[in-house]
C-alpha cells in the first residue's frame, strides 16, 4: 500500500478527568474503527497525571486495542512498552508528534470532561496550529459549563428544567435547604457544574438527602447545579456536521429506557444490557421534528460544530433540554453511533465525517488569520 497519501491521525484518549476510564473505551473504539485504507492511526494516551504516551509507530492492519492494554501505566518519564503497540515515549505534550518524519495531520479528541472537553485541549491544539475534531475552544467551554449553558438555553427560549446554582462555601450553600425548597422543590437533581458520564449526580427525594448530594457534587466542582426532577421519556438527539457544507444535521432520536436505574446513570450508560435503547424513538413524527429543531437551535446558540449529542426529557408532550455533550461517548454501548447507524451512517463513515469537518474548520481558522 502507498502510505504517502494517507492522513496521519493521532487519537487522544484517557486524560486527567474522572472520565478517564470512559475515554479509554472511546479511544480504543475510534482507533479500531478508523479506515486503515485512508488513515494512519497513532493512539495517544494521556495519563491521569497528564503524561502523554507517544507510540513510535502507527497501528498496522490487525492491531486491535483494548482498554485493558492501559490498565497499568508507570508514572515516571522513561519510555513505556505496551503489549499491542510497542515502545512509547513519555512526554508532557504533543510536540514530538509534529516533529516526526510522518507528522500528525489531525488530532481526533476522544477525551471526556475537564482537560479534554472544556476547551483546554482545543486551545492547546490551536496554539500549535494543528487540525482537531469537534467544537472550538469557546463552544467546548460553553457547553461543558452546565450553569452557563442553562442560562443560554433560557435566553434562547428553550424549555429546560428549573434550576438553582449553589457554590461551595457561599451564603447560598449555608442556606441550601431553604433555597431548594423555595425555588426547586423535591425530588431534585444535584450535579457538578462541569462533569459528564453522570459522575457526581444524585437524585434527592427530600431535604435530608441534600447535604450529602451537595458534598458528592463538590468533589468534582465548586459549583453545584440543582434542577427540578423531570420524570418522563428520556431521549437523545445526535447531531452530525456535513463536512461539505459545514451545516449540522440531526440524527434519528434514540429513546433510553434504563432497566434498573431511575435515570441514565453511569451504570446504565456503560453496562451492556443495562438499558433498552430504541431508535427511532417511539414518539410522533411531529414531536421528533420539534426536538430535532430544538437541538439545532441549541447547538447554534452555543456555537457547536463537528458533532454532539443533545439530551432531553419528554414530559406531557413538552421536551426539556438537559444538556449538550460535545464529545459524547463512542464505546460499544454509546448512543451516538447507534443514532448514526439508524440514519444509514456506519461508524467508520461517521468518524470520517468528523475528521473531515475538523480539517475544514482548521482551514477556516487559518484563513481568518491571514
Amino acid at each position: 500500500m502507498d502510505t504517502s497519501q494517507l492522513i496521519n491521525v493521532a487519537v487522544l484518549f484517557g486524560g486527567r478527568s474522572s472520565e478517564h476510564d470512559v475515554s479509554l473505551g472511546t479511544g480504543c473504539m475510534i482507533c479500531n474503527s478508523l479506515d486503515r485504507s485512508r488513515y494512519r492511526v497513532k493512539p495517544v494516551l494521556i495519563s491521569r497525571l497528564g503524561k502523554w504516551l507517544l507510540p513510535r509507530r502507527f497501528l498496522e492492519d490487525g492491531d486491535i486495542l483494548h482498554p485493558d492494554d492501559y490498565a497499568s501505566i508507570p508514572t515516571g518519564g522513561a519510555p513505556v512498552q505496551l503489549r499491542r503497540i510497542g515502545a512509547c515515549d513519555v512526554t508532557r505534550g504533543p510536540e514530538r508528534l509534529l516533529e516526526d518524519a510522518n507528522p500528525i495531520d489531525v488530532f481526533f479528541i476522544g477525551l471526556h470532561g475537564p482537560f479534554g472537553e472544556d476547551g483546554a485541549m482545543q486551545g492547546l491544539l490551536e496554539i500549535i496550529d494543528v487540525a482537531y475534531t469537534g467544537c472550538d475552544v469557546q463552544a467546548s467551554a460553553h457547553a461543558l459549563d452546565k450553569v452557563l449553558s442553562k442560562h443560554t438555553y433560557v435566553a434562547l427560549g428553550i424549555t429546560t428544567p428549573n434550576f438553582a446554582v449553589i457554590s461551595q462555601g457561599s451564603p447560598h450553600c449555608r442556606n441550601a435547604a431553604r433555597l431548594v425548597e423555595g425555588k426547586i422543590g423535591y425530588p431534585c437533581v444535584v450535579k457538578p457544574a462541569t462533569q459528564g458520564s453522570s459522575y457526581g449526580v444524585t437524585i434527592c427525594q427530600s431535604e435530608k438527602e441534600l447535604p450529602g448530594a451537595l458534598e458528592e457534587s463538590f468533589r468534582f466542582h465548586r459549583d453545584a447545579l440543582v434542577e427540578e426532577f423531570i420524570g418522563g421519556i428520556e431521549l437523545s438527539c445526535g447531531v452530525l456536521e456535513d463536512p461539505a457544507t459545514g451545516k449540522l444535521q440531526p440524527l434519528p432520536l434514540i429513546e433510553i429506557v434504563p432497566k434498573e436505574s431511575v435515570f441514565f446513570d453511569y451504570h446504565a450508560k456503560y453496562t451492556p444490557g443495562a438499558t433498552d435503547e430504541i431508535c427511532p424513538a417511539r414518539i410522533s413524527p411531529e414531536r421528533t421534528q420539534r426536538i430535532q429543531d430544538i437541538s439545532l437551535a441549541a447547538c447554534d446558540g452555543l456555537g457547536i460544530s463537528g458533532f454532539s449529542r443533545v439530551d432531553f426529557i419528554l414530559r406531557d408532550e413538552i421536551p426539556y433540554l438537559l444538556e449538550i455533550n460535545t464529545i459524547p461517548g463512542m464505546t460499544t454501548t454509546s448512543l451516538l453511533p447507534k443514532e448514526a447507524m439508524a440514519a444509514g451512517i456506519a461508524f467508520p463513515e461517521m468518524l470520517d465525517r468528523i475528521i473531515q469537518s475538523g480539517v475544514r474548520a482548521h482551514r477556516e481558522r487559518q484563513a481568518r488569520r491571514h
